[in-house]
């Protein structure tokens, strides 16, 4: 995912990208603008991957979520954004995908802190 998401250096100088394990990021890299979690969370409980997002999240930062909504996982993760009064910028359906044995919804979100 990281060698795709360079692609994106070519519309903003300032980008910068951390490769690691994001449960475990070290304190001294600081605070982000953006947190990008992209089809990630689907496989995985969703609430430690938001809480880290807001830890490391600047003050008026953005959480950009794109993934499929497998169990639920949109209105998880909605829930999560008003339980921690995170502003929704969007919310989107980008497509139907087959995914899990069954089909299923492709969404965005992108919330502001």
């Amino acid at each position: 995912m990281v060698e795709f998401s360079k692609r994106l250096e070519k519309y903003a100088s300032n980008l910068h990208f951390v490769e690691g394990d994001f449960l475990e990021r070290k304190p001294e890299l600081g605070k982000f603008d953006m947190v990008v979690l992209m089809y990630i969370l689907h496989d995985l409980e969703p609430e430690p991957f938001l809480k880290r997002a807001l830890e490391v999240l600047k003050p008026d930062g953005t959480v950009i979520i794109t993934d499929f909504n497998v169990n639920e996982l949109r209105d998880r993760v909605k829930r999560f954004a008003r339980g921690n009064d995170l502003t929704m910028i969007e919310d989107d359906t980008q497509g139907r995908a087959h995914t899990h044995e069954k089909e299923t919804d492709a969404f965005l979100l992108v919330m502001g802190s």
